[in-house]
């Protein structure tokens, strides 16, 4: 029997038994740390945050988590904290989902799920196929954030062309968008509200410039010059798109 709970992780509810001090300091250690590869894994930060947002007498026979992050906890990896007591990372012990609103659980039905839904992706942006991971850090601020000028160097990311067409086999109708035609251009032109469903396969950041700062997910860049072909799909520009009610 799949039990499901809704987490509104709000770093504002006086009911955690933290301060959000705390909660940030652990965070960026965190945080930190994965950005780095060569970084031991913060299991006592992970852990710690753990017990925090997962205490056991709240999770009693749940095995599936929507969680709904706010403005604080959006970037936190609520699936790889840690379990020390059971040494296991929360994903092994729980189906973890994240929604942007707990409205959207309503629309979560397999059933809907078939094969006469219509699919369209996005994966494996050509980016720089020649970079190590020495380089890498030096395309990232302290904070983690790139800066759009440097979108083309980061690391191509092969698996993801395999994960879209695996998706985009199971729909009879489907269209996929890889390496240089996983442009903005392309999904700007071709994105409409007939498509069901929508799946992007590719790095996910926070971009920055000298005008803004802000989440997005990272496509084939054409041109630093022109927001509509930097490679930076941004959080805004998501919501802007012309998307059913129904997509996902």
């Amino acid at each position: 029997l799949i039990k499901e709970i809704i987490f509104l992780p709000m770093i504002g509810n006086t009911g955690w038994d933290f301060t959000k001090d705390d909660y940030i300091k652990h965070k960026n250690i965190t945080l930190e740390a994965f950005m780095n590869p060569n970084s031991e894994i913060p299991f006592s930060d992970l852990a710690y945050m753990e017990k925090v947002f997962f205490p056991k007498s709240f999770l009693n026979n749940i095995n599936k988590i929507y969680i709904v992050p706010d403005n604080d906890t959006s970037d936190l990896p609520f699936h790889a904290l840690y379990d020390e007591d059971k040494n296991k990372w929360i994903i092994d012990k729980f189906n973890i989902s994240y929604l942007s609103s707990e409205k959207l659980v309503t629309l979560i039905d397999k059933k809907y799920i078939n094969k006469k839904a219509s699919f369209i992706g996005f994966g494996h942006p050509e980016l720089n196929k020649n970079i190590i991971n020495s380089q890498i850090e030096s395309f990232f601020s302290e904070r983690g954030d790139i800066n759009l000028d440097q979108i083309s160097s980061l690391y191509e990311l092969p698996e993801t062309e395999i994960e879209i067409r695996n998706v985009s086999n199971f729909f009879e109708k489907s269209e996929i968008f890889l390496q240089k035609n996983a442009t903005e251009k392309n999904l700007y032109k071709s994105i409409n509200p007939n498509y069901s469903f929508i799946a992007f396969a590719t790095h996910a950041v926070r971009g920055m410039n000298n005008f803004f700062l802000e989440r997005g997910l990272v496509l084939t860049p054409l041109s630093s010059e022109d927001q509509d072909a930097d490679g930076f799909l941004s959080s805004s520009e998501i919501k802007s798109l012309n998307l059913s009610y129904n997509s996902t």
